[in-house]
């Protein structure tokens, strides 16, 4: 994974075979920002989406590439969890789904971009933000 960061702008390719989350968290360990808005596209394997219901995830594996339609979250150093993304993906067959993202693989690359805040955000303990 390699990455470029000017003033609050985060842009970072990952490549085949990455972990996604963990090379994630290395790039948010990295730098000063505390609050970080993402978005990305490309492709992923052996992913699982998650539904969440009654207190925990229903887990969904989807083990063969898909292609990455949407990637979104929300990232905070000092929240737990320190992170939600959620992902839409697309198979190979045209069906769609989507969830809470658990773990991905990186399948070939993707893109990320990810914008940092100052704003002094925080989760409570129902994991709702405090504004």
């Amino acid at each position: 994974m390699k990455f470029v960061e000017k003033e609050n702008i985060i842009v970072a390719r990952f490549d085949d075979g990455e972990d996604f989350l963990s090379e994630l968290q290395s790039i948010i360990s990295h730098g000063k920002p505390l609050k970080i808005i993402l978005s990305g596209l490309g492709m992923f394997r052996n992913v699982k989406l998650g539904y969440f219901e009654s207190g925990k995830y229903v887990e969904h594996l989807i083990p063969e590439p898909v292609e990455v339609l949407a990637l979104s979250g929300s990232f905070m150093k000092n929240a737990d969890p320190t992170y939600h993304i959620h992902a839409v993906v697309g198979m190979k067959n045209g069906q769609v789904k989507g969830g809470h993202l658990l773990q991905a693989k990186v399948w070939n690359t993707l893109e990320l971009f990810l914008i940092s805040s100052d704003l002094d955000l925080r989760r409570n303990a129902k994991k709702h933000i405090i504004i």
